[in-house]
């Protein structure tokens, strides 16, 4: 009767630390594989914010340097986390960056509208025509922004509201001007095409009465 003895390996925990990581420095392959696995706290989302942040630079015209202020303004869960740069990172929600967009928002087009000479309306006419929440949502889903909000795990399979859009819309603004400054921001706004609108004239108004 013959007897089959299985010898037994034993490896220091020392010694598996230190070959993990010679396989995590030459293999990025399975770096990302590891960042999934050991780090991944919940499903990875399709298409990756990181796309959607591609998407939305394509939008407003601009290249962030600041990635993560992107993500921001696109968060529009609290205490959601996101994964980005092959890492989990919790990134606040989009509210006070809407509410800074809100105010830049505000700047830009009332700098418009002083100097807009053919427009008699107040600013506060001009501002509940261009910027109301219902303005906002139909440019933002005209311009596929509602495609690029990143939703927590509780909105996933909820579709986006006015407010979602209308918050990112102007969370995009401010995240642009702590990014780029004023002038990047002004260009965007100007790319997005926001305009003061004109003083209609008496064709118009004759027009509008018939």
């Amino acid at each position: 009767m013959s007897i089959e003895t299985q010898q037994q390996v034993t490896v220091h925990p020392a010694d598996t630390y230190t070959m993990l990581k010679s396989i995590l420095r030459n293999s990025q392959s399975f770096a990302t594989t590891r960042s999934r696995t050991i780090v991944h706290t919940g499903p990875i989302p399709h298409p990756s914010p990181a796309v959607k942040i591609e998407k939305c630079e394509e939008i407003l015209n601009y290249k962030f340097i600041n990635k993560r202020v992107c993500l921001e303004a696109l968060q529009s869960d609290a205490g959601a986390r996101v994964y980005f740069s092959d890492e989990w990172l919790k990134i606040p929600n989009n509210k006070q960056l809407a509410h800074h967009g809100d105010i830049i928002f505000d700047y830009i087009l009332s700098t418009k509208w002083v100097r807009n000479r053919s427009t008699k309306k107040p600013f506060h006419v001009v501002k509940n025509t261009v910027l109301t929440n219902n303005a906002l949502y139909g440019r933002g889903v005209e311009l596929g922004i509602d495609k690029c909000i990143l939703k927590g795990p509780t909105q996933r399979d909820k579709p986006v509201t006015v407010g979602m859009v209308a918050s990112t819309f102007e969370a995009l603004i401010g995240a642009v001007h702590l990014d780029g400054g004023i002038k990047a921001a002004k260009a965007v706004v100007r790319h997005l095409g926001f305009r003061v609108p004109s003083r209609e004239g008496k064709r118009d108004r004759a027009r509008a009465r018939n």
